[in-house]
């Protein structure tokens, strides 16, 4: 099924976001007027909250609606992404509607562990340990990673699909699910995988794995899977190469581009 956005409405949508990227500074007013007509929006197209969460970081909890506020570099990302995706846009979208049971839904299955991370698509998998150094870095983050790359590299089977990412990681679901967290690196990662949903027209949701059931992931990550069980499971008996930018050591330099 599908809904649409009128194109008159697109076209004005549009001209308020060059509007604002052509200013350094705007009145509280009138950010919050774009705002609100690309909240309507994603209400059609979830994956766009993305890229709402520093426009409503920049008027949170301030009721001053002639304050002028500076038009940062991460606002202007955002709106950026913004007037990328309406300009290629043609009003009509997938609608956030998961029924029951449906056959054509495309499954991927991740985890992280102590030594790497693992995720699987069908019949392909992707392992690699990350840096040491990035143990420091929250469970949710490790196990959202592996989800990110698989998705980008399989992304031309993706287009106008319904997919959904199972996880043990409550936090992961929760955070796919809203397509936002308030977490700066997190969001790192989610703002790529939605661009490429709105790109591709491709709806996600994440339902939540109990760890045994989840353990094909589990011993890839653990660098621990063998032959017999990859077999079973229907899997390429080696893993996918990751393209180089998603390599973790090359990622980190230009994850906060994002």
């Amino acid at each position: 099924m599908e809904a649409s956005i009128p194109l008159n409405k697109i076209r004005e949508y549009i001209e308020d976001i060059k509007l604002l990227l052509l200013k350094k500074s705007c009145s509280q007013s009138d950010l919050k007027s774009v705002i609100g007509k690309l909240n309507w929006v994603t209400s059609i197209i979830l994956p766009g909250r993305s890229f709402l969460r520093r426009l409503h970081d920049a008027v949170r909890g301030d009721h001053q609606p002639n304050k002028i506020l500076s038009l940062n570099k991460d606002i202007k990302k955002d709106l950026l992404a913004w007037l990328d995706f309406l300009t290629l846009f043609n009003g009509k979208a997938l609608i956030s509607y998961f029924p029951s049971h449906h056959s054509d839904y495309l499954n991927f299955y991740s985890d992280a562990s102590h030594l790497g991370v693992g995720a699987t698509f069908k019949n392909k998998w992707i392992q690699f340990e990350y840096p040491k150094h990035w143990r420091d870095r929250s469970i949710a983050y490790l196990e959202l990673y592996p989800i990110v790359v698989i998705s980008h590299m399989v992304s031309s089977e993706l287009k106008n699909t319904r997919i959904i990412f199972h996880t043990d990681n409550w936090s992961i679901m929760n955070i796919l699910n809203k397509a936002s967290s308030r977490c700066p690196l997190i969001m790192s990662l989610i703002r790529p995988l939605m661009s490429l949903a709105l790109k591709n027209n491709f709806l996600i949701n994440s339902k939540h794995l109990s760890g045994h059931l989840n353990n094909i992931p589990d011993r890839i990550s653990r660098f621990q899977v063998t032959q017999q069980e990859l077999l079973q499971a229907g899997l390429d008996p080696f893993p996918t190469t990751i393209p180089q930018k998603w390599v973790p050591v090359n990622w980190e330099k230009i994850e906060m581009n994002y």
